[in-house]
């Protein structure tokens, strides 16, 4: 087993916030924070990462209709955030996430129609396995039972594209139900529970079997 490495780690770092108020309506918002980790007696060399926190949101709300988009954005060498390579020390990659959603208020009720784009790029060769890119469709309803309590079905598919041969694609279906509480203006909790259910295309060179199982 080896012995753990000891160094000194200067990570000097920013944060940046804007907020832009087109009206009562409309809003946008944009974080961005970082670090430049330097490993002094140089165990690793050193490197820029991009917290996962990175976000670009974009809200208007219209009548009775919502829109909003974002943009999350990371990029990090740690390879302690990514499933599978966790012993890897020359693990490197950007990941991204966008998605739309449009949500219709109809008297007690809201439905809410949403799409989720999710990349993962390789920036070290031994971490190159690991790229995927993921495409998630989602569909709600919550009805408005009590004041301040909503519950309603939820169902979402997504699709899995394997960079790697290596690997098969999948796709992924849940279906469930949610409930949102409106604790006070600023804090809302939410539950989910169903049934997740994975396929495997025979496309890897690797075996995998279906599966399902609660949430």
């Amino acid at each position: 087993q080896d012995a753990a490495v000891d160094d000194f780690i200067l990570a000097p770092g920013a944060v940046l916030g804007l907020e832009w108020l087109g009206g009562p309506m409309e809003r946008l918002t944009v974080s961005l924070s970082g670090n430049y980790s330097i490993f002094l007696d140089g165990t690793r060399s050193d490197d820029l990462f991009l917290d996962d926190g990175n976000t670009l949101d974009y809200q208007r709300t219209w009548n009775n209709t919502t829109l909003y988009f974002y943009d999350r954005y990371s990029y990090s060498t740690d390879p302690a955030g990514e499933p599978g390579v966790a012993d890897n020390a020359q693990f490197g990659g950007v990941r991204n996430s966008v998605g739309l959603s449009l949500s219709q208020r109809m008297g007690p009720s809201i439905l809410t129609l949403g799409f989720d784009h999710f990349d993962f790029f390789s920036t070290e060769t031994l971490s190159d396995r690991q790229e995927r890119s993921q495409n998630t469709f989602s569909l709600s309803y919550l009805l408005n039972v009590f004041p301040y309590l909503s519950v309603g079905p939820r169902v979402s598919y997504g699709i899995t594209d394997n960079k790697d041969p290596l690997f098969n694609d999948s796709d992924t279906l849940t279906a469930g139900t949610s409930a949102s509480l409106r604790v006070t203006d600023d804090i809302d909790l939410s539950a989910n529970v169903g049934l997740l259910s994975f396929g495997f295309d025979d496309n890897g060179a690797v075996a995998a079997s279906d599966s399902s199982s609660l949430y």
